[in-house]
C-alpha cells in the first residue's frame, strides 16, 4: 500500500491519496509503529505540498509519536521538518524545540542547525541566546573547514550592534570586509 500511495504522491493525486492512506490507518491496529509513521510522513508530505502548513504539522507530530518503533533517519528527518514548519508558521518555542531534541539526537550536527536557532531567537528578540547559536554555528563551520556565509557574519553583527558591543560591531566589520569586499 505504501508504494501505491508512492505512486499517488508523484502523480499528484493527492485527494486519492489521502484516502488511501486514511483507509490503511483506519486499521491501524494492523500497522506496526513505523507503518504509522510512514503514512502519516506522506500525510505531512502532502499537507506541506498544498500549503496546509498545521496540518502538514499536525501529521509529522504522529509521525515522532511512534518513537521508539521509527527508524532513526525518518525521526530525524521529520523534527528537522517540523522545526523549520514551526518557524514558518511563527511558533518559535515549538521550533526551538524540535530543533533541540534533533541535535541532541543526531551526532556531530553541521553549523545549520545552529545558525537556523540563532535565527529563532532573533525573531523572537532574544538576541544574547541568538548570538549564542550563531557564534556556535560559526564555531563548527571553523572546526569543519567549511566556508562561512556572509549572512550568518551580518546578523551577528547586527545583533551585536542591538547589544551595543561595538567592539566585537568592529571586528565582524572588518570581516565582512575583508572576506566579503563587495
Amino acid at each position: 500500500m505504501l508504494a501505491q500511495v508512492t505512486e499517488l504522491i508523484e502523480m499528484k493525486d493527492y485527494a486519492a491519496a489521502l484516502e488511501l492512506i486514511d483507509a490503511q490507518l483506519s486499521q491501524s491496529q494492523r500497522l506496526n509503529g513505523n507503518e504509522i509513521g510512514q503514512y502519516h510522513s506522506m500525510r505531512g508530505f502532502i499537507y506541506f505540498s498544498l500549503e496546509d502548513y498545521p496540518n502538514a504539522i499536525a501529521a509529522y507530530q504522529e509521525v515522532v509519536a511512534q518513537e521508539e518503533e521509527l527508524p532513526v533517519g525518518l525521526e530525524l528527518t521529520t523534527l528537522y521538518t517540523l522545526a523549520q514548519l514551526s518557524f514558518v508558521g511563527e511558533q518559535f518555542q515549538d521550533a526551538l524545540h524540535y530543533m533541540e531534541i534533533w541535535v541532541a539526537k543526531t551526532t556531530n550536527p553541521s553549523p545549520a542547525p545552529y545558525i537556523f536557532m540563532g535565527q529563532v531567537y532573533y525573531q523572537m528578540k532574544d538576541y544574547p541566546s541568538a548570538i549564542g547559536q550563531i557564534e556556535q554555528g560559526i564555531q563548527v563551520a571553523q572546526e569543519r573547514g567549511t566556508p562561512l556565509k556572509e549572512d550568518w557574519w551580518v546578523l551577528l553583527n547586527f545583533l551585536y550592534f542591538e547589544e551595543e558591543n561595538w567592539d566585537r560591531v568592529l571586528a565582524i566589520l572588518e570581516i565582512l570586509v575583508r572576506d566579503f569586499p563587495k
